[in-house]
């Protein structure tokens, strides 16, 4: 089950290729600052709050964005 948020988040990417207009960023950029001309979109949220293997809890290690729009996330342990 430790793919389960990668899968998620694969194929909310992919139903976000798939749609034929660009998201509309959020109001407030995801509230964070950013340069102007930039915007922000949230797309997934607390990925891994609570989230526990064993004793040892998951963050997320970084994410990566692949040509076609797909998100990927990598978890590490401890």
């Amino acid at each position: 089950m430790r793919n389960h948020p990668l899968l998620f988040i694969g194929l909310f990417g992919f139903a976000l290729s798939a749609a034929a207009a660009l998201p509309v960023p959020d109001a407030d950029d995801g509230a964070i600052n950013l340069p102007p001309g930039f915007r922000a979109l949230i797309v997934a949220d607390n990925l891994v709050v609570g989230k526990k293997t064993g004793n040892t809890p998951e963050r997320l290690r970084g994410l990566a964005v692949a040509p076609n729009g797909d998100i990927y996330a990598k978890l590490v342990r401890g």
